[in-house]
């Protein structure tokens, strides 16, 4: 390969010129990298290392292209800079460097600041070395390769990069943005003395019990048999006074030399706080080295339940960034951009960035220790391999980067893998723990960021709980009690508290000038037909979905920040995330890079904050009721709280004052929940929704803290016992019945003027229905009811029209009470949109290149009557948005126009056929196996055993993979054999079996015949989220069993019939979506 890329044609003088030529005798005077450490004034006057970039333009032509391709790119770049965003590969890099005299008593290294991924290098055709990992720094010594030429000749150094996709480090880069690869960091020379410090592996270990400063320094070169003199000095960063430091304890063994130091104070580093001591060593051989290096003072320690930072307790707050920098593919942004990052984090009022699956380059950790921003070390190696037969590689690439990032104060926290599970082998995991603390002490370790039941050796726990707001508090009190039962240690939220926005579309089309860019949302053209198609049919605008879901995502990570404030006190965690990517707009700065909401919005994060709690955390009350609500502050400050006064008021949209009450705080330590008010107000009388709004502020000697929420009041509800309202017997276990009482029941004498309020379809009810009925559907999720779906309201937002039957409503309404107490499961997937009157619907993007509509609440017309569904919360004592709702559409739905969209009749004919159908799982039924080898292929035997050898076969349970069965290392195809006895009353019905999901496909067969299949191994499609009906009838013999034979191909993955199999009197796979089918 290198004799290929060598062999091409002397360049011209033109294209010599094209190439920039470097002279090493002038290095003296080259202006260093910006992505490399700079020699300053006082390092020139030393005349011991010298550096010389190379950055600029370099010869590049992808492997396999012509030999005449090389074109001149830039360096530092990725492939995808220059390549295009699909470039994955392998590319070769050459350049000239000309007329290099090294003089005597230094030799030269090459260094590469980072290359992704495998890095091989050869100097005037000798190869002189290579390097696997895309992240960190390293060199080849070139001295000799340069020595060998003559005087005054040019050098040619050539790199072949190989990106190598999937490798263990690449990280979750490649999974929102193009994989990267190639010089994607700077490279230079570094001439440096024949004996030299490795700073590379250089470290200043502050001691602060101490007062000292542990010096680790590899020698490197030109080997030494004794300790060298060492010259110590250090001064404050920002300070330009220099103090000497004296060396102590001074040892040399194996090349490492190690001293320790004095100094003549302490200055503790913390965010408040970042003292950073600048440590300069020279090492006084024949030709001296001279080092310099950062190092601060500070602990990191868990103490039960706290993460403590020289001994005090910190409330982490982390912002997730996964070092997604578009338009580069490649995480190097540089320092502006880098800098705003943190500054941005800082005015919200996070105190710690998690570096999720990625390493930043040098400067980036550099600002965070001089800014005070904690950082978290998320080591990239996601669903990575963690395996014995890896360990060699893994402990050399880990070992780098503990080597790399041990020397940033910042770095308090170091997670080994993101999400790999019990498949991560124990054995690796603990080693790799181990070197992280041998190698890199002060700092807490987790074996994988994941779930609290995944951590097998760690020194926190951690989890990735997105959720709801509904379930938060049992969520957080699961975690609580998962800590009780598995010994008291720190709580760290690796990621949580996302929520998508809509993106402002006509703003980034307009920021892209006409072409589209790869980092846009993946679902732009599907979200603007989506807009456009709900415009058409409802005749009404939809244009505030970006302000909506702005405050809507604003709300929800609120609350979830402010109750983990509140029952989990001594906890930390880290908020989803910093940028917007194509298939999730969840940053908190959007496609264009601006942020999403203002810093002042952030005030509910902060080292103090106030908290609040109301009865069920609800946020609406009933007109007249009293408002009661205990008001909290969480204190993590740098002193205690004393003297503080707490001012809580409640008043309306217009200022009128509904309550107010001024309290002395008392004195609260640090690191604790206190309760600072319990209120108690009457609300006003109100006959239309009204909102209001809680202010708290806590005035003490550090400044003023403040907390704004907001609620709504809401008439109170009649009684649903009224003329011409009836409930359907499906309501008699509705969480509702409560309020049903004295309500009639729906039979053959109900009139047709009535109200129906059912929860689930039958013959009778849809007979009623095309006759004229109305019928107002709470539906429970069972047997025949509209089908209900847990859903993560993070994946998207509510979009909100109006109509005669909600003119009541403000829009603000819906959007700060539909994910609180309204919340429950949603109508999934609601198609065809144009057949309903939507009112609420909730779209979802999150993930996807399409649109995925959601219901709430939405009528449609059937036949001669009218359909109403609504599938939020009604009930709860507590929720007084509910259940006034109940009432008002009990009485609005009486009397009001019918829905202006139909249900289309063959979706109707399809859904009274399926009321009239039965379908049975077949999960309890017993089900034999046997894979499938090569000396027992398929044919007609396997398709129908006899019943002898069929007992024979071990028996496996459907709905789950084989692997997890027994057969872990199986893949190819294997037979499922199911023997059943048909009811008596199917007897001369038309039978169906379906699958829901196959893992990767299939061919039924039944009694040895042939009855269809699903997915496709010769295109490579498979059946794992395909629903498909098979008709059997023709198959099955008047008397006797039917034997069912799946034969399950497998060519990625796990496999095997993944998800449930029904029997019933009708395709289940056309049955409309709308309801539910199966028990």
């Amino acid at each position: 390969m290198l004799r290929a890329a060598m062999s091409v044609p002397v360049p011209t003088a033109t294209s010599m010129r094209n190439r920039t030529r470097l002279f090493l005798l002038c290095a003296w005077l080259a202006a260093p990298s910006p992505m490399l450490p700079a020699p300053g004034a006082e390092e020139a006057e030393l005349h011991t290392r010298r550096f010389l970039s190379l950055d600029g333009a370099w010869e590049f032509r992808a492997e396999g292209s012509p030999q005449d391709a090389w074109k001149i790119v830039a360096v530092p770049s990725s492939f995808e800079e220059h390549e295009g965003p699909r470039f994955d590969g392998v590319g070769w890099y050459r350049r000239k460097v000309e007329s290099i005299e090294v003089p005597r008593g230094f030799r030269v290294l090459l260094h590469f600041q980072a290359s992704a991924t495998e890095t091989e290098v050869w100097w005037n055709g000798k190869r002189v070395g290579s390097h696997l990992g895309g992240w960190t720094p390293f060199r080849f010594d070139v001295t000799e390769a340069i020595r060998s030429a003559g005087p005054g000749e040019s050098h040619e150094l050539v790199v072949r990069v190989d990106e190598k996709v999937g490798h263990f480090t690449q990280g979750f880069l490649p999974v929102i943005a193009p994989h990267f690869g190639g010089l994607w960091q700077s490279v230079g020379l570094w001439v440096v003395p024949e004996t030299y410090i490795d700073d590379l592996r250089l470290w200043a270990e502050a001691l602060p019990q101490e007062r000292a400063v542990r010096l680790h320094l590899p020698l490197a070169g030109n080997p030494v048999s004794d300790a060298a003199p060492l010259i110590v000095r250090a001064r404050w960063l920002g300070e330009s006074n220099w103090f000497k430091l004296d060396p102590e304890r001074v040892a040399f063994q194996a090349g490492l030399l190690m001293a320790q130091a004095a100094v003549p104070e302490v200055r503790w580093w913390s965010p408040e706080r970042p003292n950073l001591l600048e440590v300069e060593v020279t090492l006084g051989t024949t030709t001296p080295d001279r080092v310099r290096t950062r190092t601060a003072f500070r602990t990191v320690e868990a103490r039960g339940p706290e993460v403590r930072l020289n001994g005090r307790p910190l409330a982490l707050r982390g912002l997730l960034n996964w070092g997604y920098s578009p338009p580069l593919t490649a995480p190097r942004a540089g320092e502006a951009v880098w800098r705003q990052e943190l500054e941005f984090a800082r005015r919200c009022g996070f105190n710690l960035m998690k570096f999720c699956l990625w390493v930043p380059p040098r400067r980036y950790l550099e600002l965070a220790d001089e800014m005070g921003m904690l950082a978290w070390m998320e080591y990239p190696t996601w669903h990575a391999p963690l395996k014995r037969e890896h360990l060699s590689v893994l402990e050399r690439e880990f070992l780098e980067f503990f080597q790399y990032d041990r020397v940033h104060p910042s770095v308090i926290l170091r997670s080994l893998t993101c999400e790999t599970g019990p498949g991560a082998d124990l054995e690796v995991l603990q080693r790799l723990y181990d070197l992280a603390h041998g190698t890199a002490p002060g700092g807490l370790v987790v074996d994988d960021s994941s779930w609290i039941g995944w951590q097998r050796v760690h020194d926190f726990y951690d989890d990735h709980p997105y959720g709801n707001n509904h379930t938060w508090k049992a969520t957080l009190h699961r975690l609580r009690d998962h800590i009780r039962g598995h010994g008291l240690k720190p709580l760290i939220l690796g990621e949580a508290m996302a929520a998508d926005t809509w993106p402002d579309l006509p703003a980034l089309a307009r920021s892209q000038r006409g072409v589209r860019s790869w980092w846009t949302p993946a679902a732009w053209e599907a979200m603007n037909r989506w807009v456009e198609t709900l415009a058409r049919f409802t005749g009404q605008p939809v244009d505030s979905l970006t302000c909506d879901s702005l405050h809507y995502a604003w709300l929800m990570r609120k609350f979830q920040v402010e109750v983990f404030r509140r029952e989990l006190p001594y906890s930390g965690y880290v908020l989803s995330v910093l940028r917007d990517i194509p298939k999730a707009s969840m940053g908190l700065l959007d496609y264009t890079g601006q942020p999403k909401w203002d810093a002042d919005g952030w005030t509910f994060q902060g080292d103090t904050v106030c908290l609040l709690e109301t009865p069920e955390d609800r946020r609406s009350f009933f007109s007249g009721e009293r408002f009661r609500a205990r008001v909290f502050v969480s204190h993590f400050g740098s002193e205690p709280l004393e003297r503080a006064v707490l001012v809580s008021t409640l008043a309306d949209e217009r200022g009128a004052l509904l309550g107010h009450a001024t309290r002395a705080h008392p004195r609260q330590n640090i690191g604790t929940l206190g309760v600072a008010a319990d209120l108690d107000w009457p609300l006003p009388a109100c006959d239309e929704p009204t909102p209001i709004y809680l202010q708290v502020q806590l005035q003490h000697r550090g400044g003023l803290v403040s907390n704004t929420w907001s609620f709504w009041v809401v008439p109170r509800p009649r009684p649903l016992a009224r003329p011409r309202v009836v409930q359907h017997r499906s309501m008699a276990m509705h969480p509702v019945r409560s309020e049903l009482v004295g309500v009639p029941q729906f039979g053959p004498e109900t009139p047709r003027d009535s109200l129906v309020l059912a929860s689930r379809l039958d013959a009778e009810l849809a007979t009623w229905l095309e006759r004229g009925g109305r019928v107002l559907l709470l539906p429970d999720g069972g047997l025949h009811s509209v089908r209900l779906q847990d859903h993560w309201f993070l994946r998207g937002a509510p979009v909100v029209f109006h109509t005669p039957w909600t003119t009541e409503i403000p829009r603000q309404f819906w959007i700060e009470l539909q994910h609180f107490d309204l919340a429950g499961p949603v109508v999934p997937a609601l198609e065809p949109l144009d057949a309903f009157d939507p009112v609420l619907l909730l779209w979802d993007t999150h993930d996807r290149d399409t649109v995925v509509t959601h219901g709430l609440v939405f009528g449609t017309r059937v036949g001669e009557g009218a359909l109403w569904v609504s599938a939020l919360r009604h009930d709860g004592a507590g929720n007084a948005a509910g259940r006034w709702l109940l009432d008002l559409w009990t009485r609005e739905l009486l009397s009001g126009p019918q829905p202006r969209q139909g249900l289309p009749d063959r979706i109707w004919k399809a859904l009274r056929r399926g009321l009239a159908s039965e379908q049975r799982p077949l999960d309890e039924a017993p089900w034999r196996f046997r894979p499938e080898t090569p000396e027992s292929p398929a044919d007609a035997a396997r398709a129908c055993p006899t019943g002898e050898s069929l007992e024979q076969l071990p028996t496996v349970t459907i709905g789950q993979w084989w692997e997890s069965q027994g057969y872990p290392s199986l893949d190819g195809a294997a037979w499922y054999y199911c023997t059943l006895k048909l009811p008596p009353e199917w007897a001369g019905k038309s039978l169906y079996v379906t699958f829901t999901g196959v893992d990767d496909a299939y061919e039924l067969y039944v009694n040895g015949q042939w009855a269809g299949r699903g997915g496709d191994p010769v295109l490579r499609r498979d059946a794992l989220s395909e629903v498909r009906s098979h008709r059997i009838d023709p198959f099955v013999l008047p008397e006797g069993p039917v034997l069912l034979a799946v034969r399950v191909v497998d060519w990625q993955g796990a496999g095997g019939i993944f998800r449930p199999v029904y029997l019933g009197t009708a395709p289940l796979a056309e049955l409309p979506a709308l309801v539910r089918w199966t028990p």
